[in-house]
């Protein structure tokens, strides 16, 4: 189960196992990690995109990205079949897309727009 960088294409982690599962995800997940700090890539911000799968549902991987590690997550609208993003769809759904060339610590913001009135 490879962590791919979506424009590098270069495999950040890995892990390898009899079922692709959550505790599978999570190994290639911290060699991952592991990578971006020996490269000096802060990865809190990044994207990570995947198909809707449930190892990838569940509160165990989610609660791990988006509270631990400060990921933002992207799901397969249609999943891995119909997926036209390359890095999902050569996997079969298994695998996991980030960019480390994204610029980091970008947050959605929303700020609610003033009325013409000013009210």
């Amino acid at each position: 189960m490879p962590i791919i960088g979506h424009a590098s294409k270069m495999a950040f982690g890995w892990a390898v196992g009899r079922s692709a599962d959550t505790v599978l995800a999570l190994q290639a997940w911290e060699r991952a990690k592991e990578t971006f700090q020996h490269m000096d890539i802060p990865y809190p911000g990044m994207i990570m995109h995947h198909a809707r799968d449930p190892v990838y549902a569940g509160y165990e991987w989610t609660s791990q990205l988006l509270l631990k590690d400060d990921l933002r997550i992207s799901y397969a609208l249609r999943g891995a079949k119909d997926d036209p993003e390359p890095a999902t769809s050569t996997h079969s759904g298994s695998s996991l897309s980030t960019d480390a060339s994204r610029p980091r610590n970008t947050r959605c913001s929303w700020k609610p727009r003033s009325s013409p009135s000013g009210h």
